[in-house]
């Protein structure tokens, strides 16, 4: 009798949760490609940390709301696109390409011409609610490159990101996405001119934001 009450509330706790899952509009399954475009829209708060070759430091807060398109959004704020693909039910790899120019003026606090560079592999783990909502966190690592017109004061880095993502499908085929993120430079420097000496400096950013994009799959 228990085993037979055991084999019943396993049959009803597996069917519940595969209910759940298939109620996804087909998210989330195996061989699902999504693509998207990710951190269109966004409240953030960040900040650097500089070190120049004396150890001597400094560090400057940085925030945003809108269309994170500026310098100063750069670098875990700039929109990219979004690419990922359930290897099985549920378990996904992928990545996040972002490029930017800036102009070179006193609104984005560049004096030349600057590109910016991003790329972020990732795994993630999508939880279906029901044919609307989801949930998909993801974590990964994000490499970022800025480069000055000219080769001048050139900054790199790779973090770590966190993403606490929501999923709402209004449609087959289409969602927003929507939640929070976390990155932190562990490794960052930058060219800077040190008692007449080109150094590379350490440079690391940090940031915490509340981030909105679109996404497609089949």
């Amino acid at each position: 009798m228990r085993r037979l009450i055991g084999v019943l509330a396993f049959s009803l706790t597996t069917f519940g949760a595969s209910a759940a899952f298939a109620q996804a509009a087909g998210m989330g399954q195996s061989g699902t490609v999504a693509f998207g475009a990710e951190r269109l829209f966004a409240f953030y708060k960040g900040s650097i940390h500089y070190e120049d070759a004396s150890d001597n430091e400094a560090d400057w807060d940085q925030s945003g709301l809108g269309f994170g398109w500026g310098a100063n959004a750069y670098p875990f704020n700039v929109p990219r696109l979004g690419f990922d693909y359930f290897i099985t039910d549920q378990l996904s790899i992928g990545g996040a390409l972002g490029y930017a120019e800036f102009d070179g003026d006193d609104d984005n606090n560049f004096d030349a011409d600057t590109e910016a560079f991003i790329l972020a592999p990732r795994v993630g783990y999508f939880i279906g609610f029901n044919e609307t909502f989801a949930f998909w966190p993801r974590g990964g690592l994000t490499y970022h490159s800025l480069d000055p017109e000219g080769d001048r004061n050139s900054q790199s880095g790779l973090a770590l990101t966190l993403e606490a993502m929501f999923t709402i499908s209004p449609a087959p085929h289409f969602a927003f996405l929507a939640g929070p993120t976390f990155d932190m430079d562990f490794m960052g420097s930058s060219e800077c001119r040190f008692q007449n000496r080109d150094e590379d400096c350490k440079l690391r950013y940090r940031s915490f934001g509340l981030q909105v994009g679109l996404l497609g799959y089949f």
